[in-house]
C-alpha cells in the first residue's frame, strides 16, 4: 500500500536526504527522519479508509489498509516520540517539529475536505514534506550551522 503519487516521495525524500548529508546523524535525528518516513507511508492506507481511492478499494482493501494505516501511523508515533527522548542536550526538537506537525494537521483537514489535489492543496502537500528538513535550535536560542556546529554564528560566539 504505497502512495500512488510518485512525485510525493521527491518532496519528502530529497529534502530529508540533503539535511541527514549535511547535518549531524544522531540517533534522534534518524528516528525523526524514519518517524515522517513512516507518516509518509500512513497516507495511501488512510485515503483507501476514508474511501477517498474509490468504493471497490474501500471494499476490497480495507482490512489491509487498517493494517498498513495502525502499523505506520504507531510506528511513526513511537520513534518520534523515541527522538524526542533521545535528542542530544541542548537541542529542542520541539520548535523544529512544531511547524511540520501543524502543517501536516492542516493537510490533514484538507485531505478530509478532498481538495488534496487542488493547487494550493498540492502546495500545502510540498510545504508540508519538505518541512520535516527544518533546523532545531540550541538551549541558548541559536541556529545550528549545517553540521550542528557554530559555523553559521558570529565569530565572537563561536
Amino acid at each position: 500500500m504505497f502512495p500512488k503519487e510518485h512525485g510525493a516521495y521527491g518532496q519528502l525524500l530529497l529534502p530529508l536526504a540533503t539535511v541527514l548529508v549535511v547535518g549531524r546523524r544522531t540517533p534522534a535525528a534518524l528516528m525523526l527522519a524514519a518517524a515522517a518516513v513512516l507518516a509518509f507511508l500512513a497516507h495511501e492506507p488512510l485515503l483507501v479508509l476514508l474511501g477517498h481511492r474509490g468504493p471497490r478499494a474501500a471494499r476490497d482493501d480495507r482490512s489491509r489498509a487498517l493494517v498498513w494505516f495502525a502499523s505506520t501511523a504507531l510506528g511513526a508515533a513511537i520513534l518520534g516520540a523515541a527522538a524526542f527522548v533521545d535528542a542530544p542536550a541542548g537541542i529542542h526538537l520541539a520548535p523544529a517539529a512544531a511547524v511540520p506537525a501543524a502543517l501536516a494537521l492542516l493537510l490533514a483537514a484538507v485531505i478530509l475536505s478532498k481538495r488534496e489535489h487542488t493547487m494550493a492543496g498540492e502546495a500545502l502537500a510540498a510545504i508540508a514534506l519538505s518541512s520535516i528538513a527544518l533546523r532545531g535550535r540550541v538551549r541558548r536560542g541559536d541556529r545550528l550551522g549545517a553540521r550542528g556546529d557554530r559555523a553559521h554564528a558570529p565569530p565572537s560566539r563561536r
